[in-house]
């Protein structure tokens, strides 16, 4: 197992929870791609993680403790993860949700989905995958021990798929009284975004009688919400017809009339700039403006430009819903782009409730960048 040496100053950072060493922090930064490797200083033993080639991310952290069997590790690692969710009482209305997070779970570069009995297995690039791949039995069978799985598929960083068990290439899943059919094959990353569960449930609430705009709506996780709840009408906007055509299949699914709501293949910016009236709720939910750092600049004036034409959509009284996906910005950041751009309105706004991702996205201390899922509930005068 090869060494790498730390810069000073960096243990605390490592045994305080932050998973992540960047290059520039090694004295050396060679080693062979996925390998394991033991972090250094001049006070001896920092941690052990898997090493990554090609990213700015040099080493993903696995253990502060020196192990002897990863293989095992891996296993307990996954009966960990599994136990906790499902305990949760708060997941027991669903049966799609997120077995393990990641870093929050002590398992960097790896996700796996759960949607009913079909696991989504999700390596945060090719490095990843390398590392990874050689335990995903082990980690299926860990979880098929409290749950039926009958299909398996891998997902790298959402570009390549593949189905290595089973053959269900869609499923159904229930959240709470809502269905939605999950397409493996061809679905963004896992094939659904479970994390904004808890801010669909929410936006249900504030749904009765009132009309909805759902911006970037995807396949319409927050218009079936908000239709069973009992919307006036919900419009789902979103640049992609096949997601717009599998969200009028998602209402059609719940035994809703999608002819008494709106579905429009449009650029979400186009669509604003041209729309005549106001909603009574809009949800801007947009995908990663900053998928890296250099992009933050430019993703923080996207969100304040899409804001200002959100906000201006939103009726007297009304309710903005905000959100943000970008690990590169924090709650901060968000907040001062989502008001500059409702600034530019005139309108006066305040925020009802913050919320983020459901508990089976944990967040880790020391790691800031698992807190990367934003909603903010604004109320707009």
């Amino acid at each position: 197992m090869k060494k790498l040496k730390l810069k000073k100053n960096l243990r605390r950072s490592i045994t305080n929870g932050h998973p992540w060493v960047f290059r520039d922090a090694l004295v050396e930064s060679t080693a062979e791609s996925a390998e394991i490797v033991e972090l250094v200083d001049d006070q001896g033993s920092v941690a052990w993680g898997w090493y990554n080639a090609t990213s700015p991310i040099a080493v993903r952290v696995l253990s502060v403790a020196s192990v002897n069997d990863w293989r095992s590790w891996v296993r307990q690692k996954a009966l960990s993860a599994m136990q906790v969710r499902q305990s949760d009482a708060s997941l027991h209305q669903t049966n799609g949700w997120r077995i393990i997070y990641g870093e929050s779970d002590g398992m960097p570069g790896l996700i796996v989905d759960r949607y009913d009995d079909v696991l989504s297995l999700y390596y945060d690039g090719e490095e990843a995958q390398t590392f990874w791949q050689p335990f995903a039995e082990d980690v299926v069978q860990v979880i098929e021990s409290g749950l039926t799985v009958s299909t398996v598929w891998q997902v790298v960083r959402g570009r390549k798929r593949q189905l290595v068990r089973g053959s269900r290439e869609e499923v159904v899943i229930a959240e709470k009284n809502a269905k939605f059919n999950v397409d493996l094959r061809r679905g963004q990353k896992t094939g659904f975004f479970l994390d904004q569960r808890p801010n669909r449930l929410l936006v249900g609430t504030h749904a009765p009688g009132q009309t909805v705009l759902n911006l970037y709506s995807y396949t319409g996780g927050f218009s079936v919400h908000a239709a069973l709840a009992g919307a006036s009408k919900v419009t789902s906007v979103d640049i992609s017809k096949p997601v717009i055509d599998a969200a009028r299949g998602n209402f059609i699914l719940n035994g809703i009339d999608p002819g008494a709501h709106g579905f429009f293949a449009e650029d979400v910016e186009v669509f604003l700039k041209k729309l005549k009236h106001q909603f009574d709720i809009v949800i801007c939910d947009p995908p990663n403006f900053a998928p890296k750092e250099s992009a933050k600049s430019a993703a923080l004036s996207t969100y304040a430009r899409i804001n200002t034409l959100a906000c201006r959509a939103v009726a007297p009284g009304g309710l903005l819903v905000s959100a943000s996906c970008s690990s590169h910005i924090d709650w901060p950041q968000f907040e001062g782009a989502v008001n500059r751009g409702i600034r530019k309105t005139g309108r006066v706004a305040r925020i009802i409730a913050r919320s983020g991702a459901g508990s089976d996205h944990p967040r880790r201390f020391g790691f800031p960048e698992s807190n990367y899922l934003q909603c903010l509930f604004i109320r707009l005068d």
